[in-house]
């Protein structure tokens, strides 16, 4: 028997908070782009108001960040006049002794295969649950789904013991369901057999989840798969990327622990434009930090500039790195920089300064 929960609770297991007596800033905010983007389907067909109820934000022409580089990070722009501003929400992942204790608890080999499948690829539960009975490969443990938004198909790797209490299911299911690669790979465990829903599998896990008083969702096996994968060293932040299906690593981010600091240091380390990149150019080319920030501070003005002009492209060159046995690279003839330093080092050390 289950007591009736205030709206807006925090769960004592979960810490999530349950359904409000209002809709979610994420509902609204879907409701706001499918209005939009229906009245303006009218509009282009003449077919509806002449003005959408639903406009975009003044300054703006055409949806946002059309026109970006998809080597950059997505600037923040605000889509529709109306659209509430969405706060980032922490990973909902399922503790690894919360997820032990759920997993417990599931009452058949189905429930427990689907679970592992879901907690271990990483897939959406309508792209598991669409999955066919030849789409999973157990020699090279591969599953193959449909992917949610760009309808391709795509293999992602699965656990070991996820295959297990799959041939666990289909050894029930032997001479009772009809057989074929194109046969539905999730049935119903009542009679007649159909093909498992979504909502036959949310209720079920729901089933669980009230076992022990709980209120995780489907999703949240997602949220968990991506927390261990990132957590992972062996796993590299773009195949997590590709794994999950993001388009955007930006999407791939909030699936990362930001108080841990992982997500910085490493999404830090995959950005082409970031400080340590250019660190570690200089330290494959043999140019050191030190020597950078000594002939940066130098300026014209510096008495220790020397008179002659025969170095750097006619301009004074740093004496230190004149004594040091510094030279020019090819092809970077032309002003110095603002700080009327010496940026083309070859030389990583002077002698004696090591």
């Amino acid at each position: 028997m289950t007591m009736a929960v205030a709206p807006g609770t925090p769960n004592p297991v979960t810490g999530k908070r349950s359904p409000g007596r209002g809709y979610a800033m994420a509902t609204v905010a879907h409701c706001e782009s499918v209005l939009r983007t229906f009245y303006d389907f009218h509009l282009e067909a003449s077919t509806g108001p002449m003005v959408n109820p639903f406009p975009l934000a003044r300054g703006r022409r055409g949806r946002a960040n059309a026109h970006r580089n998809p080597m950059q990070p997505a600037a923040a722009q605000r889509a529709g006049r109306y659209r509430p501003k969405m706060a980032r929400r922490i990973p909902r992942q399922i503790p690894d002794e919360m997820f032990d204790q759920l997993f417990a608890r599931l009452g058949s080999h189905r429930d427990r295969a689907l679970v592992a499948f879901w907690v271990s690829t990483g897939a959406r539960a309508s792209e598991l649950l669409g999955a066919a009975a030849g789409d999973v490969d157990p020699g090279q443990q591969l599953v193959t789904v449909i992917r949610k938004g760009t309808r391709t198909l795509q293999q992602l790797p699965a656990s070991p013991d996820a295959f297990v209490w799959l041939r666990l299911y289909q050894a029930q299911l032997d001479g009772l369901v009809p057989a074929g690669r194109d046969q539905p790979l999730w049935w119903t465990l009542r009679r007649p057999f159909r093909a498992l829903t979504y909502d036959a599998a949310r209720a079920m896990f729901t089933r669980a989840n009230a076992a022990m008083g709980a209120n995780w969702t489907l999703h949240d096996l997602r949220h968990s798969a991506a927390y261990r994968m990132a957590r992972d060293p062996a796993v590299p932040l773009a195949d997590l990327q590709w794994v999950m299906g993001h388009a955007c690593l930006s999407t791939t981010q909030r699936y990362l622990n930001q108080p841990s600091g992982i997500a910085s240091r490493r999404c830090w380390r995959s950005t082409p434009g970031s400080a340590n990149v250019a660190r570690d150019r200089r330290r494959q080319r043999g140019i050191a930090p030190r020597a950078l920030r000594r002939c940066s501070a130098r300026t014209r003005s510096d008495p220790r500039w020397p008179a002659r002009r025969d170095w750097h492209g006619g301009r004074p060159a740093c004496r230190w790195h004149h004594a040091a046995g510094g030279r020019r690279q090819r092809g970077t003839a032309g002003p110095l920089p603002a700080a009327g330093g010496c940026l083309v080092v070859r030389r990583p050390w002077p002698p004696g300064r090591r």
